[in-house]
């Protein structure tokens, strides 16, 4: 799932909602920017884990831009395809896995999303850790 949030337009931190607009700590009363969030399983042919891709990785992810995205602000029925186009892809992902209490499971937080990994690159790369 695709979720978004408003952010403030100059430092980029979640704003809330009062009665007369939207409020950032910082810099006061602004008219949103958007954010997002995506939620996706991945699977290494071994098992699963569900990732969290924030938004310059789901911009990777998909190989979009801000503006595409943000149709699925109105359209949330597109991103089906955007996500069906990913079935089979190999990614390489960044990131660190942690331990999700309220529903007790590992899931993994990505950093960085390269979505045309080099195989070969990625061999001799570990061939040099072991």
């Amino acid at each position: 799932d695709l979720r978004f949030f408003e952010v403030c337009s100059n430092c980029n931190k979640r704003i809330r909602q009062r009665d007369d607009g939207f409020y950032c700590e910082e810099h006061g009363k602004m008219d949103p920017s958007y954010s997002w969030v995506l939620n996706l399983f991945i699977d290494d042919g071994s098992n699963n884990i569900r990732a969290v891709f924030f938004k310059n990785q789901v911009i990777n992810l998909l190989k979009m831009n801000e503006e595409q995205i943000l149709q699925f602000k109105e359209n949330p029925a597109g991103l089906e395809e955007a996500k069906n186009k990913l079935l089979g892809e190999i990614v390489k992902l960044t990131g660190r896995a942690v331990k999700n209490k309220m529903v007790d499971r590992l899931e993994f937080m990505t950093q960085m999303v390269d979505p045309n990994p080099n195989p070969e690159e990625e061999l001799k790369r570990l061939e040099n850790v072991s």
